[in-house]
């Protein structure tokens, strides 16, 4: 009876290792990321109905420093409640940043993008500490700050990730982003737009071929303190889109649900990943080529850009010199993320000739409609 007992206790024993091993298994081998983690708690700052979001990953003190500082520049100054403003300290979360061939911080990173879903993000800035000659750089809706820069580094930077402004000084080499509308062919061009009374005209807007509205602002010198009449028209119509609109699911701002019950897809090339969290905000995803979603019927359901501009900024004593250019893909993966509504199955990206240039399953990774 006794041996009988052992035996019997014995193989209950094995069942549980077996059972847990399987279950680690299961777990290693899942492409889905883990619900958000509960180290990680998105704080508040400054938060209104709607509008922009921008979370920081940073200390309380500095993202203080850095809104504040936002908030007094025009027409920043004129939101004050369509802006809102979170963080992530370093004490929760430590940023995944590294240098992009030496010169500029990047900070554009999967791990980043995630620990930022805890908050609504439509911009997310990362402060890090560089030398002064290591550039500021801005990547889709991501801007990564040197703090040895001076605050007006911020505002330039996030002139790139709300409005996908091209530079405004003369850069060889430079790509000239598409879309960009703070860079015009000629004077008459800029002469004809909306509200133009006061609008000025001259040369060089990334290229020697463009004109800039404003003679030196903020996307010229970092010694600027405004924009410009037409860069701060082209800001406010963003500020008013991203105010008026509503969710994926087409909730009303308002009625959005918390962060903790919305997903997205996280694609890194053929690389699909299932957050939990809130998807960065998609009317500030730019880039050079295009990508579609399409429902198992074939129809196409969302569109969007990828392959975004990489822009540097430099600070010296006299112009910004610094390129913005197409990144090495081999350094660089573009990220693309999309929310999950329940009818995504293919995503498929174009090259720039609009020939479709890779297709990636979605369906079957385990997305639920939120």
């Amino acid at each position: 009876m006794k041996k009988r007992t052992i035996l019997l206790a014995t193989f209950i024993a094995i069942c549980l290792i077996v059972s847990v091993s399987a279950l680690l298994i299961v777990n290693a081998n899942t492409n889905n990321s883990p619900p958000i983690n509960g180290q990680i708690t998105c704080h508040a700052l400054k938060e209104n109905p709607g509008g922009i979001n921008i979370v920081f990953l940073a200390s309380e003190e500095d993202a203080k420093k850095y809104s504040d500082y936002l908030l007094t520049i025009v027409p920043f100054s004129e939101y004050r409640d369509k802006l809102n403003f979170y963080y992530i300290p370093p004490t929760e979360y430590k940023a995944d940043c590294s240098l992009y061939q030496n010169i500029a911080v990047l900070c554009n990173s999967k791990e980043n993008i995630k620990a930022a879903s805890v908050c609504p993000n439509d911009i997310r800035v990362i402060l890090v500490s560089k030398p002064a000659s290591i550039r500021s750089s801005a990547l889709k809706g991501t801007l990564s700050l040197n703090t040895e820069h001076p605050l007006q580094v911020f505002a330039h930077e996030i002139g790139h990730g709300i409005a996908y402004f091209a530079e405004e000084y003369l850069s060889p080499g430079s790509t000239l982003p598409k879309g960009a509308g703070n860079c015009l062919k000629n004077c008459e061009e800029i002469q004809n737009l909306p509200n133009s009374k006061n609008y000025g005209c001259y040369p060089e807007c990334t290229t020697s071929d463009y004109n800039r509205e404003f003679p030196e602002g903020i996307m010229r010198t970092l010694h600027a303190e405004r924009y410009g009449n037409l860069d701060e028209n082209l800001l406010r119509e963003k500020i008013e889109k991203a105010s008026q609109k509503t969710t994926v699911t087409g909730l009303a701002i308002g009625d959005e649900k918390p962060c903790s019950e919305q997903q997205f897809y996280l694609i890194e090339g053929s690389s699909v990943e299932l957050v939990q969290g809130c998807p960065p905000g998609e009317d500030f995803q730019y880039g050079e080529s295009a990508y579609a979603i399409t429902n198992e019927e074939g129809e196409i359901t969302t569109t969007g850009q990828t392959n975004p501009v990489l822009f540097t900024t430099d600070y010296s004593d006299g112009p910004i010199t610094a390129p913005s250019v197409l990144p090495d893909s081999n350094e660089v993966q573009s990220v693309i993320t999309v929310p999950v509504t329940g009818d995504e199955d293919t995503l498929t990206i174009y090259d720039e000739r609009g020939n479709p240039a890779l297709q990636v399953l979605l369906r079957g990774t385990g997305a639920r409609p939120c």
